[in-house]
């Protein structure tokens, strides 16, 4: 698979509804705000692409799963910590998201990801074939944080209510109608893209993406000055030039090729 945000792009979105009646069932009204606010995530990226001072071919296509679940959401711990710890993900995200991928046809676990992602890979897509594929779970069951990314094994899972409204419920606030820019900040991990704000606990030194790219922007102190706020630091809609440079948007050479291809 490409590592580069580059080419067409084959994403998987799952979503993951529950028990008609239940709190884990989505209503037409949410369905229809995320499919919006997936397109809206991705026109991010597309702006973003067409003001880097190297511009990629992207393109990012949708193979959608509606897959409703009997898993009862009272049985999902709720989410309590604010800072989860490995133990806090695999207690809720197995519950709702193998019994998706079984309903799907898949086996369980990251390997049914990696099956899906690899079917994502060799569909025939209208537009041609894709050069990279990742999966998102959407889903209303309980997970240990609004949003997160495992860019190695290529998905990531967007707890709707907490992302979309961030009620006090929550050990977090959420993003409102803003979350879609959260979604493509979480796009740009899949891309290997690392965080860059204080609280991520970044460094300097550490390197990403296909071409080793050190992570420049990081905030070393809180409200760094050093450091520029863009997609990866504070979700605003500009990207500094370690995360292109992370993402493969790189001639180097100045022969009109991306460093990195599709």
């Amino acid at each position: 698979m490409n590592n580069a945000m580059s080419g067409t792009c084959g994403v998987g979105v799952v979503l993951v509804n529950g028990p008609a009646g239940s709190a884990a069932e989505f209503t037409m009204g949410e369905i229809i705000d995320v499919t919006i606010g997936l397109t809206r995530g991705w026109d991010v990226l597309y702006r973003l692409s067409s003001n880097s001072p190297v511009r990629p071919r992207l393109l990012f296509t949708a193979d959608y799963k509606f897959v409703t679940l009997s898993v009862d959401p009272t049985t999902v711990p709720f989410p309590t910590n604010g800072s989860p710890t490995n133990a806090d993900y695999t207690a809720r995200e197995p519950l709702w998201r193998d019994p998706a991928l079984t309903a799907m046809g898949y086996s369980t676990g990251t390997g049914g990801i990696a099956s899906y992602n690899r079917d994502l890979l060799n569909k025939a897509w209208s537009v041609g074939s894709a050069t990279s594929a990742y999966t998102v779970f959407i889903t209303k069951y309980n997970a240990a944080w609004m949003a997160y990314t495992y860019a190695s094994s290529a998905y990531m899972v967007l707890q709707y209510p907490w992302l979309s409204a961030g009620t006090s419920a929550f050990p977090g606030r959420g993003w409102g109608n803003s979350w879609p820019m959260a979604y493509a900040h979480e796009t740009g991990h899949i891309f290997q893209a690392p965080d860059e704000y204080f609280a991520s606990h970044c460094t300097r030194t550490s390197v990403h993406g296909a071409l080793h790219i050190p992570n420049a922007n990081c905030e070393l102190v809180d409200k760094d000055t050093t450091s520029f706020p863009c997609l990866m630091s504070h979700n605003t809609e500009n990207v500094c030039s370690p995360t292109v440079r992370t993402w493969g948007w790189v001639d180097d050479n100045h022969d009109g090729v991306l460093d990195v291809t599709p």
